[in-house]
């Protein structure tokens, strides 16, 4: 009974959806009037922030960029407590650069509804994974819903420019492949400053490939400088020298051993 009573709640979420009257939370910068229709915030800060984010992306071109605009301003970006006593309160803090991301990515700042643009699903391992569908495997796509920040074609014309964003890193990134890269404590290296996990750049020096261990992920996230950065050659070498002295014979048999018995 309780699968059946969830299978027509489902149903009628999706049916709901299908006609575009779905009331589902709305993504800061809009809130539902007292007759349920979307209008903007009516606080006069809140939609200058949301056009003072898309002006920046206009000008700059990408989202990090937006989110150093912002850090280097010292401006703020609002947010709403989604759950807790204080849900539904307005807060402001940093702009980070996942935010920034997700409100150029959202249909909904140009006025668009829309359902079902993502799909998911359970792993073997079970973990859950998710990626996002082509436009005309949408559940719902309804342009002129409500009043937005940008047109329509202003959104086309931001999503293009993050795939070109993206096809730009994607090409620098297989110059020197990280995974496939010589570097040899790859996804070990933990920062002594903020103790976030490096990641690993590479470099040529006279026809080999050198790695260069970064801490980043705060710094792209907020606009930042990054924490810091290690040239990766010496620590290789040592570390390197390191585990030679430590597989002796006996470490290996027993190494062996233990794998047999797993």
């Amino acid at each position: 009974e309780l699968h059946y009573r969830k299978a027509r709640l489902r149903g009628g979420v999706l049916s709901k959806a299908r006609r575009g009257e779905l009331k589902a939370p709305l993504p800061i910068g809009f809130v539902y009037s007292p007759d349920d229709r979307v209008v903007l915030d009516p606080d006069q800060q809140v939609q200058q922030a949301v056009h003072l984010l898309f002006d920046t992306f206009k000008r700059v071109g990408s989202a990090y960029g937006v989110t150093c605009a912002f850090e280097k301003q010292g401006l703020r970006f609002p947010r709403r407590v989604r759950s807790g006593s204080h849900k539904g309160d307005l807060v402001w803090g940093p702009l980070v650069n996942c935010q920034a991301m997700h409100i150029i990515k959202n249909p909904r700042y140009a006025g668009v509804f829309f359902f079902g643009r993502h799909r998911s699903w359970q792993t073997i391992e079970g973990r859950y994974k998710m990626e996002l569908l082509p436009r005309e495997q949408w559940l719902a796509f309804f342009p002129e819903s409500h009043p937005g920040y940008i047109s329509l074609a202003e959104y086309e014309d931001n999503q293009r420019q993050l795939q070109s964003n993206a096809q730009a890193y994607g090409r620098e990134r297989r110059k020197s492949p990280p995974r496939e890269g010589p570097a040899l404590l790859q996804g070990l290296v933990v920062c002594g400053i903020c103790g976030k996990r490096m990641t690993v750049r590479y470099a040529t020096y006279h026809g080999r490939q050198v790695p260069e261990y970064t801490c980043q992920k705060e710094g792209i996230e907020h606009g930042r400088p990054i924490c810091q950065r290690i040239l990766g050659r010496d620590l290789d070498e040592a570390i390197g020298r390191i585990l030679v002295e430590a597989v002796t014979p006996l470490a290996l048999e027993v190494t062996l051993s233990v794998q047999e018995e797993l």
